[in-house]
């Protein structure tokens, strides 16, 4: 019996499909605030909005060295990265400082 049927095959990694860029202006004129948390899957830039709410977008595997939980970070300086997994077009962003 071929082993690989008894185990997971996981997808491939990710490909940046755009970026890195900076936000734009009606991006940064949304946020208020920004700091890192610690999410599931690992540390989160938690996006505060002037109009109430908030938004999470996990930050890149790069930078986690680099930042603690509750840094505040400044919107002019992150930039964000869009990844594409092939195998099954998920999309997905990151935050990089």
């Amino acid at each position: 019996m071929n082993i690989f049927k008894r185990h997971h095959v996981y997808p491939d990694g990710y490909n940046v499909i755009e970026g890195p860029r900076h936000f734009d202006e009606e991006e940064l004129s949304m946020i208020k605030s920004a700091k890192v948390v610690q999410s599931q899957w690992g540390l989160s830039a938690c996006f505060f909005f002037h109009s109430g709410g908030k938004a999470y977008i996990p930050l890149s595997k790069d930078c986690e060295d680099s930042v603690e939980i509750d840094d505040i970070l400044d919107p002019n300086y992150l930039e964000v990265v869009t990844l594409k997994r092939e195998s099954d077009d998920s999309i997905i962003d990151r935050i990089v400082l």
